[in-house]
């Protein structure tokens, strides 16, 4: 699948590698050097997904990343070379999708894409119900009732992934399998599992924050204590 994909990075040789990478990939792509032309380049252009660098002239990239949040759906990933734990969690709490650690390498870039915007595909037409929402695999949509529920590709991947079984219990470390598709916990030491184990739990914020009616008590994705996530029953 080909995606739309803005780079803001102000490093030439990584905007460089990232941008070839990309293409060569089937991706197209649309850069930007400059914190301060960040905003208006998503705007103008509209991409499927944003790769942004976290120290950029002009404007900070959590600010632009806050303000990228508030104007549309669209799937972030960071980009950091920071290595404080509380760093990265600070900006998938701002609403980060992913992040990716710099320097990062072509491989590593196209398989962090891919995990934010997997969606399974299916020709057939599958329903999957979860609690009072009714899940359409192959239009892409989620709905309760007659209103529809917009989710990042994320999302709905980690939705479904807990509606097609029920009565499953899913530890984090198979929801970075199944979902993540590149993620294992501490294979690059105690700061990789540290923050993997946080993207799990903040998907499943703002997953819930999008599908429960009340956030605070679930009722469709609910908590296993010490174990991790699964269906609720209704």
């Amino acid at each position: 699948m080909s995606w739309k994909i803005l780079v803001v990075e102000d490093e030439k040789l990584m905007l460089e590698m990232a941008q070839t990478t990309l293409e060569v990939a089937g991706h197209r792509v649309v850069t930007c050097d400059s914190g301060t032309d960040a905003v208006r380049v998503f705007q103008d252009t509209k991409p499927d997904v944003v790769i942004l660098d976290w120290m950029l002239p002009g404007k900070d990239g959590l600010e632009i990343l806050q303000e990228l949040v508030a104007l549309a759906n669209t799937p972030v990933i960071m980009a950091s070379a920071k290595t404080e734990v509380e760093d990265v969690e600070r900006a998938l709490d701002l609403g980060a999708d992913d992040y990716i650690k710099k320097p990062y390498g072509g491989k590593e870039l196209i398989r962090t894409i891919t995990a934010v915007m997997n969606v399974p595909e299916r020709s057939d037409n599958t329903i999957v119900e979860i609690g009072p929402l009714t899940i359409d695999v192959s239009a892409y949509e989620v709905t309760r009732g007659n209103k529809q529920i917009l989710l990042t590709p994320l999302e709905f991947n980690l939705l479904l992934t807990i509606a097609e079984d029920p009565k499953h219990t899913f530890t984090r470390e198979e929801l970075l399998k199944k979902v993540w598709l590149h993620k294992n916990l501490n294979e690059e030491g105690d700061f990789k599992g540290k923050i993997d184990t946080r993207l799990v739990n903040v998907h499943i914020q703002r997953l819930r924050s999008k599908i429960e009616e009340n956030p605070d008590e679930p009722q469709i994705v609910t908590t296993v204590r010490g174990r991790g996530y699964k269906a609720g029953a209704y």
